[in-house]
């Protein structure tokens, strides 16, 4: 698993509580699946929040997030196909996805606009736009 994920080696060094207790406090109480409560901005936030710290509050858990907020068609995208059907084998190809890499340990994520709202269908719920 080393050999496919080069800065998983590093970041096991980096100890939980090199985090401030305060990050690590968000972090853990960020929402690691859908649900309707959320707005399309609050997934956002949580989404790149825990990108930014991937390994807090557990190894992997910002892309374990993204993974349950995400379509199969996105886990497809972002992990060239190679990840859609597995929590693990996305875990271990969206780290090294040109989707995800800008997001991941980014000093800052900020979003841009409000979100635009394309309304339900019969066939489908409704779309949100988010500009980060």
């Amino acid at each position: 698993r080393a050999a496919l994920r080069p800065r998983a080696a590093l970041r096991r060094g980096l100890a939980p509580h090199a985090l401030p207790p305060r990050v690590r406090t968000r972090l853990a109480a960020l929402p690691m699946r859908p649900s309707e409560e959320l707005s399309p901005a609050a997934v956002v936030e949580a989404c790149l929040q825990g990108l930014q710290n991937p390994d807090d509050p557990s190894p992997d858990a910002g892309y374990e997030r993204l993974f349950w907020f995400s379509t199969y068609a996105c886990r497809k995208a972002v992990t060239a196909r190679m990840g859609a059907d597995s929590l693990a084998n996305f875990t271990k190809y969206s780290e090294l996805s040109p989707a995800v890499q800008p997001f991941t340990r980014a000093a800052g994520v900020r979003l841009v606009d409000e979100p635009t709202i394309i309304p339900g269908t019969q066939t489908r719920g409704a779309i949100a736009t988010v500009g980060v």
